[in-house]
Parts: structure tokens; sequence; C-alpha cells
């Protein structure tokens, strides 16, 4: 009997064809309460109606420097109110 190396192809990666953001919002989802840490550090308070989007960004509203806002974070923890 003749044997042979045979090589498996791996799988094809569906993330190949996506931006690496993309691939890391999928990959770094981060719980609500790390979403507020990162929002207190940002120097927000009082954050309430925190929600989650499919792209892994936290949304919600904070006080900052006396001021009500809405607010969010991104997966990789930058901050960004209005």
């Amino acid at each position: 009997m003749l044997k042979t190396n045979r090589r498996s192809n791996g799988a094809i990666d569906a993330d190949q064809n996506r931006p690496a953001a993309a691939r890391g919002a999928a990959n770094s989802p981060f719980a609500e309460a790390q979403g507020n840490v990162h929002f207190a550090n940002a120097g927000y308070t009082n954050i309430t109606v925190m929600a989650q989007h499919t792209e892994g960004v936290w949304h919600g509203n904070a006080m900052r420097d006396g001021k009500a806002t809405p607010a969010s974070v991104n997966y990789q923890g930058s901050v960004t109110g209005r």
C-alpha cells in the first residue's frame, strides 16, 4: 500500500475580506462594566441607558462637566461624546 502525505487545506478565514477594525470588534467585545470604566476614565459620570450595538460600540447617556450628553465607547476603549 502506497502512503502519501496529504496536506489538508485549512478552513477559509471568513474574516479575511473584512476590514481589520470590523474583525477586531467581532473578536474583542467587552462587557458593559468595562465600557463604564472607559467612560469614567474619560471624565463621564452617572452613565445610564447603556446599549451595545453589533459593531461592539456601547452607547449611553452620561454627565460630563455638569452637562448631560450622549456618549459612546468602541471596542478599543475610545470614548466619544457630543
